[in-house]
């Protein structure tokens, strides 16, 4: 049945409603911003870099108030990179800033948003121009034309169908495709709105279609319009596409005046006195302010092609008030559905251009109306990403197959695995050898680094639970200085985890801090691109499933966005026997440790460790060459900070070093009893590492050593931020440590049938009828984990009965039969008369 436009605009309200309440409720997030810096002025505008202590996800446009010495100013963001964020401000701070807050308060974006589509109810046109691009059902016209290749019938499309989706898989030209489109249609004199979910987007696309514009010799200055605050070099570098820059080279005597104004501003406020002059001053700013927004309006009201983002466009009236005859989108995978329908309402014609294998947009309410239209993108909302993949392409979708950007060696998977054959490689590709040429890996384009015998445990933030793992950060901070030693410039490190991203942040800026590196999670790098990309899967054991980053139906466009960021050299760094056990066969993750295997590029810890690189702040020794580490305790003045999981596999030696220095001593171990250290504040743990922090600047990873297991590499690390970072994420609250019992009083005629073996023969996965494995949870439950469908259960009292009478398990004091018994907190087998018990993890 075909839906009403009524009905779409009532959800699309309520949904946006219920996120904003939601984030109302929650608060404005908080951040600290320990360094800034002014990086430009324009207008009454200025343009702040600020340095954050974490990963920030926070969308561009979005509104902010930044508190610095007690002044508050209202700005907005241009854009969030990693532990950078640039923001535009109305007042002057200083050049440098130290210590200064930010909050975010992104629900004024979704104000103006409702509001827009309140207005569109009263605009019958409008809510026609809606309707046909949720139901696709405007008439296909371009097929009564000779269509040449490709590009033309993409061109076609936009001149003759009202709406036309494009499918543009990573690498396939959409920018290539969507600039041509735009500028054929300026043209031939329509007015065009360019539009995209962030500046960066919007940039790329306008600068893309001035180039192709200034080549063809139609351009004529102050036609072709870059609305909105961009920090991109190129954009700014052009004197007649940004806006401001026109406004500026237009009026350069009004602009001198601002200028001078500013100054005197700026002395007034160092001299702290003029208390009337400052009052003339700033009048007089203000009447130049308003003179340059008013010529800005004029230059926008007059422009045939206006680009800018999706969330200035419901905002501002410049913009909205106007009638196009074609708009376009991209990126739409990122944004909202209604942000795109009210785009749509704006133009006669529309272009909606994006990739639905990649992910979706993000919202944080848990509403069946928010999940539906905040957190799905449109193809899916129109039902022809679910008809693609049935075989059916709708009239109205338009799809790119040719990849340029990628490496085939990286491309054969996401062609081959992810877009099922559709798309194939441009013959220019070859050309991306130059980077695979170029160590780590040298001549490599494509390959996994298995991490399954270097014991890279998987940890969890104790604060916010998000994953991280130090032995994979280290092993990928090595090869990124083995990358950038060996002439690649552009590298990017991507992973699921927020915490794991800010690790690495915070070694890029100690060890390696005039590089441009992007280390982000995979949703923030989403939209860039590298020429070499470290993926970090980061999940491991003792940790008992994976992370639903990389687990869930969605987590295939997560790992299709990590795999195609690189143009010249993918590197996975994973624990491919943790995860191979855990990860339903049909997740994309699972497909690809297959393909590397395939394709003979999946290297062992004795293949690898080899490329690791030394750095004086990031140095690998053998387990057994302890003498700097020695030498660092001799030194060591305020603190140690112990991890040692088993106490008493340290020695006494070790034990002496410290015990008679005046030192704050912190050791977290499972074997609390075993520590020969009266003085030390001992906090029972289950925290599965070795290392050894002194005085919070120098970690050692694996020395001391204090596991059961044979060790293969030990580090050192100088990163007091790093370091500062990792200590925030330990949970300093003593556990309930789950010791195993020695001997267990029990006998059976079948003395070495496990449960899980039994399990693995007589005990399906109820969902799918697959093998089961059992595991020992870190708080000693046993879960049972189907590899097939990734399904999860535990032991009833009825399976593990059923195995009592299986292997006749008895009591060996009083020889009765155990039997199966249940409470509220557990299951476990039980002695009728002597009353011993038997939990299933001492059967396992």
């Amino acid at each position: 049945m075909t839906r009403t436009i009524g009905s779409f605009l009532f959800e699309w309200n309520r949904a946006l409603a219920i996120e904003l309440n939601y984030l109302q409720e929650n608060g404005g997030e908080r951040y600290i911003l320990p360094s800034g810096e002014l990086l430009a002025k324009s207008h009454e505008e200025y343009v702040y870099h600020f340095h954050t202590t974490a990963e920030l996800y926070v969308p561009d446009s979005s509104p902010v108030r930044i508190v610095y010495k007690e002044r508050e100013v209202k700005g907005e963001v241009i854009a969030s990179e990693g532990r950078s964020l640039y923001v535009k401000i109305s007042d002057f701070l200083g050049n440098s800033i130290e210590g200064a807050d930010l909050y975010n308060e992104p629900w004024q974006l979704l104000e103006s948003l409702i509001d827009r589509l309140k207005e569109i109810k009263e605009d019958r046109q409008k809510l026609r121009r809606v309707k046909r691009l949720m139901t696709g059902e405007a008439p296909v016209n371009h097929l009564q034309k000779t269509i040449k290749n490709d590009q033309h019938e993409a061109l076609l499309r936009s001149f003759y169908n009202a709406t036309t989706y494009i499918w543009g898989p990573p690498g396939t030209g959409k920018t290539y495709t969507l600039s041509r489109i735009a500028a054929n249609h300026y043209r031939k004199g329509k007015k065009v709105l360019v539009l995209s979910h962030s500046n960066a987007a919007v940039d790329v696309l306008m600068l893309e279609i001035a180039k192709y514009v200034k080549k063809k010799q139609n351009w004529h200055s102050g036609d072709i319009v870059r609305y909105g605050f961009s920090r991109n070099e190129q954009m700014q570098e052009s004197p007649d596409l940004l806006s401001a820059k026109l406004i500026e080279n237009n009026y350069p005597t009004l602009f001198e005046k601002q200028q001078a104004f500013q100054e005197e501003r700026k002395n007034l406020i160092r001299r702290q006195t003029g208390a009337s002059r400052m009052k003339f001053v700033d009048e007089h700013l203000h009447k130049i302010s308003m003179e340059i927004k008013k010529l800005e309006q004029e230059l926008l009201e007059d422009a045939q092609m206006i680009g800018s983002t999706l969330s200035k466009t419901a905002s501002d009236r410049v913009l909205y008030k106007k009638e196009y005859d074609l708009v376009i989108v991209d990126e739409i995978s990122m944004a909202y559905a209604p942000q795109i329908a009210f785009a749509a309402s704006l133009g006669k014609r529309v272009v909606v251009c994006g990739d639905f294998k990649q992910l979706p947009p993000i919202a944080l309410a848990d509403h069946p109306y928010v999940n539906q239209w905040l957190k799905e993108d449109l193809f899916y909302q129109t039902g022809m990403a679910q008809k693609t993949e049935k075989g059916i392409f709708h009239p109205h979708l338009f799809m790119l197959t040719k990849q340029r950007r990628m490496h085939q060696d990286i491309s054969a998977f996401t062609n081959r695995i992810i877009y099922k054959g559709k798309v194939s490689n441009h013959k220019s590709v070859i050309k991306k050898q130059e980077v695979a040429n170029k160590k780590p890996f040298a001549k490599e384009a494509a390959l996994l680094l298995n991490m399954s015998n270097l014991h890279a445990y998987g940890a969890k933030d104790s604060t916010t639970g998000s994953h991280y793992n130090l032995v994979s950060v280290l092993l990928s901070m090595s090869l990124i200085l083995k990358a950038s030693k060996s002439g690649i410039d552009s590298i990017g490190y991507v992973t699921p985890y927020k915490a794991q991203a800010n690790l690495m942040n915070s070694l890029i800026k100690e060890i390696l801090p005039n590089k441009h590196i992007l280390a982000a999670t995979v949703h923030k790098f989403q939209g860039s691109e590298r020429d070499s990309i470290i993926f970090d899967v980061v999940d491991s054991f003792p940790e008992t499933r994976p992370g639903m980053l990389i687990k869930d139906e969605k987590s295939d466009r997560l790992i299709n966005v990590a795999v195609t960021r690189s143009r010249g050299k993918f590197i996975a760094v994973a624990d491919e026997s943790f995860l191979k056990k855990r990860l339903p066969k049909e997740r994309a993750l699972s497909k690809l440790f297959t393909h590397f295997k395939n394709q003979n590029s999946s290297y062992q810890s004795n293949q690898f460790l080899r490329e690791l690189i030394q750095h004086q702040k990031l140095i690998w020794y053998k387990p057994k060459d302890d003498k700097q580490m020695i030498g660092d305790l001799e030194k060591v003045k305020k603190s140690v900070l112990l991890s040692i999981p088993f106490a008493s596999k340290i020695s006494d030696i070790f034990w002496e070093k410290i015990k008679h220095k005046n030192l704050e001593i912190t050791i977290f171990t499972k074997e609390p009893h075993a520590v020969n250290l009266s003085a030390a504040k001992v906090i029972p743990s289950s925290f599965p590492y070795s290392i050894m922090l002194l005085d919070d600047k120098v970690l050692w990873l694996n020395m001391p050593y204090a596991d059961h297991k044979q060790i293969l590499l030990a580090a050192r690390v100088h990163a007091p931020e790093m370091i500062s970072l990792l200590v925030s994420y330990l949970d300093f609250n003593p556990e309930e440590i789950i010791e195993q019992t020695n001997e267990i009083a029990i006998t059976s005629n079948k003395i070495n049938y496990s449960l899980t073996k039994y399990l693995s023969v007589w005990e399906r996965c109820s969902d799918c009828n697959s093998v089961r494995e059992a595991e020992v949870t870190k708080r000693g439950k046993v879960r049972l984990i189907c590899h097939y469908c990734g399904g999860t259960g535990g032991v009833t009292r009825f399976i593990l009965q059923r195995y009592i009478d299986f292997v006749e398990l008895s009591c060996k004091r009083c020889s009765k039969p155990l039997e199966a018994v249940s409470s509220e907190e557990t299951i476990c087998a039980k002695c009728p008369k002597c009353a011993q018990i038997v939990e299933p993890r001492e059967l396992v």
